[in-house]
């Protein structure tokens, strides 16, 4: 059971693989992508409500083609979410 509240869960991802993610966002290094993405899906199964994905992009960091498509990869199948994405220069 899962209470009924007004809010959206937001999932700050920032990097679509655990080695480059625990490199900037220690708590993957306890719990991992894989974890998190089964937990993403539990809560939707569980409450009916979306999921928003944030992913800051960080020039020479993940900003390229290939991290998006792994990005891609990472979210595909995930019901009933969004992304919303923070530029940095």
């Amino acid at each position: 059971y899962l209470p009924v509240s007004p809010r959206r869960l937001a999932i700050s991802l920032h990097e679509a693989d655990d080695v480059a993610r625990s490199a900037i966002m220690p708590v993957n290094r306890r719990h991992d992508l894989d974890e998190l993405i089964g937990a993403c899906h539990y809560y939707v199964e569980r409450s009916g409500r979306r999921l928003t994905f944030e992913w800051a992009l960080i020039a020479g960091r993940n900003d390229d083609a290939a991290t998006a498509r792994r990005r891609g990869k990472l979210l595909r199948g995930t019901p009933r979410f969004s992304c919303f994405t923070v530029f940095f220069l």
